[in-house]
């Protein structure tokens, strides 16, 4: 067995073989790279040279295509152009023959559309012809047939109207009789005597005359109101058209007074303007019975509100002591007494509402309301001029003029005349006595 120390040589002889073998095996290694490098160099210059030869190539080969395929377009160009000129050629030569045979068609469609039109147009044109005809023959005789039946309306209705009308008169001149309805130029004004009967009230007293212009003629008539008749008298006036209403109702209280027997109508005078000048023509009826006349015309709100209160009193004695639940009005209970046994009375306001209250107004509204059938009637004047003065209302506070009118007759001066607010009268021509 070998020993150590040759065992140790042996190891560096080896490690020495070894270091040799790697001295020279980096040295034919860094041989080899060399060489390497110098045949990727050229190959890499190689490949370069054979790329720069195929890009030439195939550039010149590009530029040959490019050539021919010009070429071909110039030439196929001209080959379109000239196959357009020869359509264009063709289809202008086959346009024309076609318009001109369009033309034609239509030149022959034409006349045969404007025979059969002018035709047709004959046609229609006697058709229509033959139809007026027919029409005006049909036209004439409905005119005839309605104007015989329009004359014979008209003869029906004239001898209606001139029928209606004689039996108006007729009936007016039934109710003109006595004081009540007869004009102040009556003869029976001359011959005048009291009425000491107990009848019953006039049921209308005139207090002017109706005129109504009509297609057959005018008709007169007198106005007769109901003043007695379960209706009050409401006079609207303005401007100088308040003497004429104060003379009509003067008139109207005098026929009043003259178809009662005395003493059987009482007045109540309220004059607050007037001072009594309006009511002076009856004030000599104190002479014989201050009742007849309440003493005076009252003036003042205060003795105003007592007139009124006063009345409104008899009312309730009217009510509870003849009519109670039995009788409806004061004409009732008379006709059944055989008398009259309460006198009537008659409220006469001139220039309503001056001087009156909110309590005045009131009593004066109950009065109109319920005094009719307890035999005490309302004859007012109201100046329309006093109600408004410089735009504002003078009434009482809280009253309505149409509470006094819903149970009267009203009269008002409208547009330069005097119309009787009444379906049947407002477009006749009134005029006052």
């Amino acid at each position: 067995m070998p020993s150590k120390r040759e065992l140790i040589q042996t190891i560096e002889s080896h490690v020495r073989s070894l270091t040799e073998a790697m001295s020279r095996f980096r040295f034919w290694h860094g041989r080899y790279l060399e060489w390497a490098e110098q045949q990727k160099a050229q190959q890499i210059a190689q490949a370069e040279a054979e790329r720069d030869a195929t890009l030439a190539a195939a550039l010149a080969q590009y530029e040959e295509t490019i050539r021919r395929a010009e070429a071909q377009h110039r030439a196929r160009i001209v080959e379109l152009e000239a196959w357009q000129l020869q359509a264009l050629a063709e289809a202008r030569a086959q346009y024309e023959q076609t318009v001109e045979q369009a033309e034609k068609a239509y030149r022959e469609n034409t006349e045969r559309a404007e025979a059969e039109y002018e035709k047709t147009m004959a046609a229609i044109r006697q058709e229509y012809e033959e139809t007026v005809s027919l029409a005006e023959e049909e036209h004439r005789s409905k005119i005839a047939q309605e104007q015989a039946l329009y004359e014979q309306t008209l003869s029906q209705a004239e001898l209606l109207y001139n029928t209606t009308l004689e039996r108006l008169h007729q009936q007016a001149a039934v109710f003109s009789v006595g004081c009540s309805g007869a004009a102040f130029d009556d003869a029976i004004w001359l011959n005048f005597e009291p009425v000491f009967s107990n009848h019953r009230p006039p049921s209308v007293t005139r207090i002017g005359v109706l005129r109504q212009a009509g297609d057959w003629g005018a008709w007169v008539m007198p106005a007769l109101l109901p003043a007695l008749g379960g209706r009050n008298v409401l006079v609207k006036t303005r401007g100088a058209s308040h003497t004429v209403a104060v003379h009509a109702v003067q008139s109207l209280l005098l026929r009043l007074l003259a178809s009662l027997p005395p003493g059987k109508l009482r007045f109540t005078f309220i004059d607050p303007v007037g001072l009594g000048q309006n009511a002076a023509p009856f004030m000599h009826l104190a002479d014989y019975d201050e009742q007849l006349v309440t003493g005076k015309a009252w003036t003042e709100p205060q003795h105003i509100e007592q007139r009124l209160a006063d009345l409104t009193a008899h009312m309730e004695n009217v009510i509870q002591q003849y009519l109670r639940n039995q009788y409806a009005t004061i004409e009732d209970y008379n006709a059944q007494a055989g008398e009259i046994a309460e006198p009537y009375r008659v409220l006469v306001v001139f220039d309503f509402p001056v001087n009156f209250s909110e309590t005045a107004a009131r009593r004066l509204v109950s009065i109109a309301q319920n005094g009719p059938r307890c035999g005490v009637y309302a004859v007012i004047l109201m100046d329309t001029d006093k109600v408004r003065t410089n735009n504002h209302s003078s009434l009482p506070y809280g009253f309505n003029p149409a509470d006094l009118e819903q149970n009267a007759e009203v009269i008002a001066w409208q547009d330069g005349r005097w119309v009787w607010q009444d379906e049947d009268f407002k477009e006749c021509t009134l005029e006052l006595d």
